[in-house]
């Protein structure tokens, strides 16, 4: 993802999976756009077609079955984010380009660089690590040992991005 290898730990949303199971709907939700209007419905309330705009109507329609529930004049959103990102973590051989590659998922969850041996600048390396809330840990002589222990991460607010992260990995662990 976002050009590295990385492992990403999540956290599925057993009933959404389950329900998109159950509409034999295994595949992400696809468009940005798609996910920023279902994120300004609620989830499970009946929304009346007359308050939504042409644009938002179009692309509702356009969503893969099951997603939204359409009745006499209104609209009903059933889909929310199939997983919950916890943890990014990225393999570089480079600290310094590790952190940069493990900052991309900033947006959606902890990051920590997993490192083959301890970089020689290791100070330098604790420093920036922290400064920047990511972890560092590396796996050497079949021991891990983690340098800098990853921020928490804490979700400041809801975006369609973040939505379209976790459909992304959603969709890598369904693929067949």
């Amino acid at each position: 993802m976002f050009g590295s290898t990385a492992g990403v730990a999540y956290v599925e949303d057993a009933a959404e999976v389950r329900r998109r199971s159950s509409r034999g709907s295994r595949s992400a939700l696809p468009s940005l756009a798609l996910l920023d209007v279902l994120m300004n419905l609620p989830v499970g309330q009946k929304v009346a077609f007359s308050a939504l705009t042409a644009g938002q109507r179009k692309l509702l329609r356009t969503a893969p079955s099951g997603t939204v529930e359409f009745g006499h004049e209104r609209v009903i959103r059933r889909a929310v984010a199939p997983v919950s990102a916890r943890l990014a973590l990225v393999t570089a051989k480079d600290w310094k380009v590790g952190l940069e590659r493990a900052g991309r998922f900033a947006p959606f969850c902890a990051r920590a660089v997993l490192l083959s041996s301890t970089p020689p600048n290791h100070d330098d390396v604790l420093m920036e690590a922290s400064f920047y809330g990511a972890g560092v840990c590396v796996y050497a002589k079949g021991k891990l040992t983690m340098l800098v222990e990853p921020q928490p991460y804490v979700r400041r607010r809801h975006t369609p991005a973040q939505w379209r992260f976790a459909e992304e990995l959603y969709a890598q662990f369904t693929a067949p």
